[in-house]
């Protein structure tokens, strides 16, 4: 099943949603008609936080079936919270909005290629997958540019061939290039995904939304 809708008037739905197969975080303001959309097209429980203070928590954090990753600049009591939930591994990175450089899926993840060498064993034994450093379509931030679940990939249609190869290979899944909300090539902003369904920016198109439904092998 794919959705389309807007957060609270805004079409880029990534920025501040999260999902995995087993949970999905959306701000602590987020309606709860909108969270209501999550729990029936994503068939996840929804847990409700902000990461260091901000609605931003689909940027500010990446996750798969096995645990997560935030910033170090998450605070304690949000930290202390998503605990209740999952296995979770704080990182001191500067590159810090960890979803943005994260695309991860449960049986590897992407990473931006400047993350430390410490950080990335860090991500390896969070998530309990295996990382490999690489950029998408000249982009470092490959959690903006792409999509992942057990299912399949979307990624920036300026992506490589060569790349999609690699992707490919660290993923496990086919992998489609497209654009979400009419011509938007940071996917990954625009489009909350798991095994089960996808909810996406109202914007996107007719065409863009069979291409998305390739990609992550999805009913339109």
């Amino acid at each position: 099943m794919i959705y389309t809708t807007f957060y609270n008037g805004n079409q880029y739905i990534g920025v501040y949603c999260k999902a995995s197969e087993k949970f999905a975080i959306v701000p602590e303001e987020t309606p709860l008609s909108f969270k209501d959309v999550v729990n029936d097209v994503l068939k996840v429980d929804v847990v409700t936080t902000n990461i260091m203070g901000s609605m931003l928590v689909g940027s500010l954090l990446s996750m798969n079936s096995y645990g997560a990753v935030v910033s170090n600049f998450a605070n304690v009591d949000e930290i202390k919270y998503l605990k209740k939930y999952m296995n979770i591994e704080v990182i001191k990175e500067k590159h810090n909005a960890i979803g943005n450089n994260i695309l991860v899926n449960d049986y590897g993840a992407i990473v931006n290629k400047n993350i430390s060498p410490k950080n990335i064993k860090a991500i390896k034994d969070a998530l309990n997958v295996e990382v490999e450093k690489m950029s998408i379509a000249s982009y470092s931030t490959v959690g903006m540019v792409g999509v992942a679940t057990t299912k399949g990939a979307i990624v920036h249609p300026k992506t490589s061939d060569e790349e999609i190869m690699r992707i490919k290979e660290v993923l496990k899944v086919n992998v489609v290039k497209t654009t979400a909300n009419f011509g938007v090539g940071m996917v990954g902003t625009s489009v909350v995904a798991n095994s089960k369904g996808a909810i996406v920016g109202y914007n996107t198109t007719t065409v863009e939304l069979n291409h998305i439904s390739d990609g992550l092998s999805l009913d339109v």
